[in-house]
C-alpha cells in the first residue's frame, strides 16, 4: 500500500502562529506535524510514502525527503 501526505499549505489561516513555517512543519507536542505523520504510517505498517509538497518545498524536503519520495505540485 502507498500512503500519499498532503503537505502543500502554507497554514495562512493559522496567522502569526505559523511564523512562516510551512503548515506541515508546525510543531505539534514539541516535533512537527509530518513527522507525527510518518510515524503513524510506520507503526501502522505501511509500505512506501509520497509527499506532495508545494509552499516552502525546499524546507519540507530537506526535513523529510531523505525518508520518503516527494513530487512537487507548483500550483
Amino acid at each position: 500500500m502507498q500512503i500519499v501526505i498532503l503537505a502543500a499549505g502554507c497554514g495562512s489561516r493559522l496567522g502569526a502562529s505559523a511564523a512562516g513555517l510551512p503548515k506541515c512543519l508546525l510543531p505539534v507536542g514539541g516535533r512537527p506535524l509530518i513527522e507525527h505523520q510518518l510515524d503513524a504510517v510506520a507503526d501502522a505498517g505501511a509500505g512506501s510514502v509520497l509527499a506532495v509538497l508545494g509552499h516552502a518545498a525546499p524546507i519540507v524536503h530537506d526535513r523529510v525527503g531523505s525518508r520518503i519520495a516527494t513530487v512537487l505540485n507548483s500550483r
